[in-house]
């Protein structure tokens, strides 16, 4: 299985865009991740708003968060594709013990601990979605499967309070 590294604009007079619903999504297993992890890694470098000069960094890193998250019990990785990869996303059950919320900043609501005791909450790790992407709902359409997949009634995801489209994204689902 193999995928394209360069996402293509149509060619030729009278190509009409792809439609958006024309973006599947598809649960890729830890032997597909890890076999797929530098194809994986160059959809996050075309996506990703790296400053010049961090580009090799954001790259090494990637694959390595990548690595981490494939490790851990309940892993979960959904790409969406049409002719190559348009995004993907992935994640993992938020542990029932707790021991996830470790550093939170504040006090963790009621209800949130009793999620996450009952095993309901997912952690969405990463989502990357290519920015020439036809499916402008993509990202949101990749969350909710996974945590659809998983009967999770809570997602959790850490976002850089730095990175404003990404919490405004977020917030807005």
């Amino acid at each position: 299985m193999t995928a394209p590294l360069r996402r293509q604009p149509p060619r030729g007079e009278g190509s009409a865009p792809t439609p958006a619903h024309a973006v599947r999504l598809r649960r890729l297993n830890r032997w597909q991740a890890e076999t797929l992890r530098e194809d994986l890694a160059d959809l996050y470098m075309e996506s990703s708003r790296a400053q010049a000069g961090q580009e090799y960094r954001g790259r090494e890193a990637f694959p390595q968060r990548l690595a981490g998250a494939v490790r851990r019990a309940g892993f979960a990785l959904l790409i969406g594709e049409d002719m190559a990869f348009a995004g993907c996303a992935y994640g993992f059950p938020v542990p029932r013990d707790g021991t996830w919320w470790r550093g939170f900043d504040g006090t963790l609501p009621q209800r949130v601990e009793q999620l996450t005791a009952s095993g309901h909450v997912f952690a969405v790790t990463e989502i990357v979605v290519h920015p020439h992407t036809d499916d402008q709902s993509l990202a949101r359409r990749l969350q909710e499967r996974l945590l659809a997949d998983h009967h999770a009634s809570l997602g959790a995801t850490l976002v850089d309070q730095a990175d404003a489209p990404a919490r405004e994204a977020f917030l807005s689902w």
